[in-house]
């Protein structure tokens, strides 16, 4: 079980704060958890990447160690904590996207959640081009934006993203 940790190229990745909790749950309560929420319409997924209280977050990210051994545990621990897919609160790099798509086919969710001003041209555009890259295989986008930041709308166009596959979260 991947609560104990996986090393990478000397770096240890281990699931923090609920995904732990998850993983740490007993099999027969997690299955009947699951099951209450499959019943009410609700897919369970980890996020990675994400605001964590741990200092050496940065060292787990796709960025510090091979994107794709990233994909492959994040898919890894997907499995093997019967979740229904996995969202990457990080902007993920293409190779990491493509391994976890690969590693978590279809019905499996991959959604990535990008912040609004990564599609600006003032941050380099940074997003767009990896959204046209791997958009076909994302189930969708929970786009964090800022009040009278860049628009959902803005957000498609520059991108090419269906308007059906952008959900918001405002900060």
């Amino acid at each position: 079980m991947l609560s104990e940790g996986l090393t990478i190229d000397g770096k240890k990745l281990a699931p923090y704060d609920n995904a732990r909790k998850w993983a740490e749950t007993d099999k027969a309560e997690r299955s009947a958890l699951k099951q209450n929420y499959k019943d009410a319409g609700i897919a369970l997924m980890v996020s990675a990447f994400g605001a964590t209280g741990e200092e050496e977050f940065q060292d787990y990210t796709p960025m510090a160690v091979p994107a794709v051994e990233v994909a492959q545990a994040l898919a890894k621990f997907v499995k093997d904590n019967d979740l229904d897919g996995a969202t990457a609160a990080e902007s993920p790099q293409s190779d990491f996207h493509t391994e976890l798509r690969k590693q978590l086919p279809s019905p499996y969710i991959i959604s990535h959640a990008p912040l609004a001003p990564w599609f600006e041209k003032a941050f380099g555009s940074c997003y767009v081009e990896i959204a046209k890259a791997v958009d076909d295989s994302v189930n969708f986008y929970n786009v964090h934006t800022l009040q009278g930041g860049t628009s959902l709308a803005e957000i498609s166009t520059k991108a090419n993203i269906s308007p059906d596959k952008l959900v918001s979260a405002s900060l």
